[in-house]
């Protein structure tokens, strides 16, 4: 998250598809690297999307209103399953 400016903040909107916004903190996991996760409100978010599995994977664009980062759900991905012989 630190390429993006977003290392700086504390707070962070998560936009469903039906643009319904969510406040969310921004956590520190961890000292070494700065690293962040999403705080109180992430599984609301992801229910409010139809993303109910672990795993299950969607995609998020990161836009900025002022100063204050957005992610917004973009759409689910599918994925294929390539087998190697």
């Amino acid at each position: 998250m630190n390429i993006n400016g977003i290392n700086k903040k504390n707070e962070i909107i998560l936009m469903d598809k039906h643009g319904v916004k969510r406040v969310t903190k921004l956590v520190k996991d961890g000292s070494k690297y700065g690293k962040r996760r999403l705080g109180k409100g992430w599984k609301d978010f992801c229910k409010a999307n139809d993303v109910l599995k672990i795993g299950q994977p969607f995609m998020l664009e990161l836009i900025w209103e002022d100063s204050v980062p957005v992610l917004k759900f973009c759409s689910k991905v599918e994925v294929e399953t390539i087998i190697c012989d």
